[in-house]
């Protein structure tokens, strides 16, 4: 038989026909779903917690630091393959600093941006710099932020999203 390898955020719910063998490690039974045999895998989520905080705005770029709080314990389980930043803002681009050093980028176009952590080496801390938009502003955007007093330069959210395999 060959191995399947699966990646995904959420638990996994695999129906097949006909049964497998043997139920999949780490795998339950759940019966069948017509003529598909059902199997389910629960993740155990990662204790992980990402606090931002407001820190400047200097000129047109506003700051915002990003605590990781990634216990190591948590990193090293078997079954998680890599951690996302996932970042709603408004502006007209967000930058990713680890260590003062320039690590990513992203234009803004309507989407939440995602980043590895684990590309990154899962720091402790990110600094986050985002570029006032304002309206008039002469670029292409298919969808802009929310404007308010004609300005878009804010963090909206931020959270962390893993990423399991088996």
């Amino acid at each position: 038989g060959k191995d399947i390898e699966l990646i995904g955020r959420e638990d996994i719910e695999l129906k097949v026909y006909p049964a497998l063998p043997r139920v999949p490690k780490g795998f339950e039974y759940l019966g069948t779903d017509g003529e598909f045999f059902a199997y389910k895998k629960t993740f155990l989520k990662p204790n992980v917690e990402v606090i931002a905080k407001e820190m400047a705005l200097e000129g047109n770029w506003k700051t915002y630091d990003l605590e990781l709080k990634l216990p190591r314990e948590a990193l090293n389980s078997s079954e998680l393959s890599d951690l996302f930043l996932s970042i709603d803002y408004g502006g007209e681009i967000a930058n990713l600093y680890v260590d003062h050093e320039h690590r990513a980028d992203n234009f803004y176009g309507g989407d939440l941006w995602e980043v590895s952590l684990k590309h990154l080496s899962y720091p402790d801390g990110i600094k986050l710099k985002i570029r006032k938009l304002t309206e008039g502003d002469k670029i292409f955007i298919e969808k802009w932020p929310e404007m308010i007093d004609g300005e878009a330069c804010r963090l909206i959210s931020v959270n962390l999203l893993p990423e399991f395999i088996v």
